[in-house]
């Protein structure tokens, strides 16, 4: 037996694990599960700071910003600054020095907030760190708990056998298009990657190995991600294993 021939009888075993999965499993268990984390973290992710604005937007929730600024008792942030040029001494000295670079801009906050202390303007800025943590929270709960909910009506419609076919069929497919991805967009893709840039002296040998793998071919001539990969890394994938006639 070739190597060849063991490296598809290898990826014949991988989708025929992913196609058992996803028929046991189905497209509900796997997909909503896999999307209640990943969707909750980029919802929340990506309303988290809008939300967080809009809340200390509001008066009573902005006032909040002066107890966060009477953490910071320091001399040096609670001293009143009248201009740009008296910000950037008093960045220029000390611990504060490390904020040197960055004067033009904590400027700008200041005078957004309305506020002439440094210890202002890290109140407004722990305000809305706290205030963009909290949304995340919150946010994220909200859409997990939402998705579950989906999660169970989904499980409910299961019952009935043509939906519990349907359940089964997008299984299949989602783990053999996440089997793919994983296998030949990664997998293969950065095992082609590696050799071509460290390892080219064993790419004829290697190239012989592998002439008689009739999968790998399949594989590698339509990954069309792959390609996509190599061209931005500055790598002729389709060269690393010419495999095609």
């Amino acid at each position: 037996m070739t190597t060849g021939v063991i490296v598809d009888l290898v990826i014949v075993g991988i989708f025929l694990i992913a196609i058992i999965i996803g028929l046991v499993k189905g497209f509900n268990n796997l997909f909503m599960g896999f999307l209640s984390e990943l969707g909750g973290l980029l919802v929340a992710g990506a309303l988290c700071v809008v939300v967080a604005n809009k809340l200390i937007a509001i008066p009573k929730i902005a006032s909040l910003a002066s107890v966060f600024a009477g953490w910071f008792k320091s001399a040096n942030l609670t001293m009143e600054i009248e201009s740009l040029e008296a910000l950037t001494t008093l960045l220029s000295t000390g611990v504060l020095s490390v904020l040197s670079g960055k004067a033009d801009a904590i400027w700008g906050k200041m005078q957004q907030y309305s506020v002439n202390t440094l210890a202002g303007y890290l109140g407004n800025v722990l305000l809305k760190v706290f205030a963009s943590v909290l949304c995340f929270i919150v946010i994220l709960l909200v859409v997990r708990l939402l998705l579950n909910g989906l999660r169970a009506l989904i499980q409910k419609l299961n019952k009935h056998t043509a939906f519990k076919v349907i359940n089964m069929i997008f299984g299949v497919v989602w783990t053999v298009t996440a089997t793919y991805l994983i296998v030949v967009v990664i997998c293969l893709t950065g095992a082609e990657l590696v050799v071509a840039k460290w390892f080219e002296t064993s790419l004829p040998s290697l190239q012989a190995a592998l002439a008689d793998s009739a999968l790998l071919k399949l594989l590698h001539n339509t990954n069309i991600i792959g390609q996509y990969i190599s061209q931005a890394l500055g790598i002729a994938l389709p060269d690393l294993f010419p495999l095609a006639p």
